[in-house]
């Protein structure tokens, strides 16, 4: 009873982890493990998910600054920081300015 409280597991939906509260009534939040991702879901939809090494966010807000980082060898920047939104990307030139740029 205990187990079936929190887990469930077959072998096309895989694990997945769950709460129900004290009448028994299964939580909207849950996660899952299949051989191809581990996702949080919101219902029967998944709201974030790793797949492979990408993690996939449907809506996120980020409560603290955002730090992005480029490549980087030693002090050398290898490849310049890019934060892409929508059609556009924000990028740091080589000579340290920022431009936004429109992708087409």
């Amino acid at each position: 009873d205990v187990y079936n409280q929190y887990f469930s597991f077959d072998s096309a939906e895989g694990l997945r982890i769950s709460a129900r509260d004290t009448n028994g009534t299964l939580s909207k939040f849950s996660t899952s493990l299949t051989n191809e991702r581990l996702a949080f879901n919101y219902g029967n939809e998944a709201v974030a998910y790793i797949d492979g090494t990408k993690m996939n966010i449907k809506e996120a807000e980020i409560e603290s600054p955002l730090t992005v980082t480029g490549r980087y060898s030693g002090s050398t920047m290898l490849q310049a920081p890019v934060i892409n939104i929508g059609n556009f990307s924000i990028v740091i030139e080589s000579n340290g300015s920022l431009s936004i740029v429109a992708n087409t």
